[in-house]
């Protein structure tokens, strides 16, 4: 629905905050969940090259959604030390506390003056982005953020609405929609950490 596609919409553009370009090569990990899949549809409206990594389950849907280059984590496991070719971003949407970390074993594949996007990660590198966040001091490492997301611009609100009109961003799947109750967002949140849903976990506002 409208409503998946306007939230993953903010998500990725304020993620990527204009520094993805034509022609960009961008791997998305996690690629096959709520934000993974906006972000994937969007990178490629933005003229970007997009390798995606997700369970061997949803390939079909990742590459209907536009990646040129899919790896499973599940079955193509150390792909990326053969890998020859190198990212100017990368997109890490993993937020399960019980997942290994990704950087480790993907920052290697940054070319030199690479960027690494989370939208999880470290205390201390959550600390580094709220102050960066609140006092504009860049404060996180070198070539790593992790998104905070803000109120939309009007700028960034006419990106999107134009992306939705283009149809660049149809078919981001929602996953399912749960009433805003206590009893709604506690079956939200589990299966958006369950690592099994497909697109955007959504809430009803009644």
């Amino acid at each position: 629905g409208i409503n998946a596609e306007y939230m993953g919409g903010f998500t990725a553009l304020q993620s990527f905050d204009g520094r993805v370009k034509q022609g960009s090569r961008v791997l998305v990990i996690g690629a096959s969940g709520g934000c993974g899949t906006v972000a994937v549809r969007m990178l490629k409206a933005m003229g970007a090259y997009v390798a995606a990594v997700a369970s061997s389950k949803n390939e079909g849907l990742v590459r209907g959604l536009g990646a040129d280059e899919f790896y499973a984590y599940d079955t193509q496991g150390g792909w990326q030390n053969t890998y020859k070719d190198k990212f100017d971003f990368i997109y890490d949407t993993v937020t399960s506390h019980s997942d290994p970390d990704q950087e480790p074993v993907h920052r290697r594949l940054l070319r030199k003056g690479g960027h690494y996007i989370a939208i999880n990660g470290s205390p201390l590198d959550w600390a580094r982005a709220i102050v960066t966040n609140l006092t504009g001091v860049a404060m996180e490492r070198e070539g790593f953020s992790i998104t905070i997301v803000s109120p939309p611009t009007g700028e960034q609100l006419s990106i999107v609405q134009r992306l939705l009109q283009d149809g660049a961003l149809k078919g981001v799947p929602v996953d399912s929609t749960h009433k805003l109750t206590g009893e709604g967002v506690s079956k939200g949140v589990s299966r958006q950490r369950s690592r099994r849903a497909k697109g955007k976990v959504m809430f009803e506002v009644s």
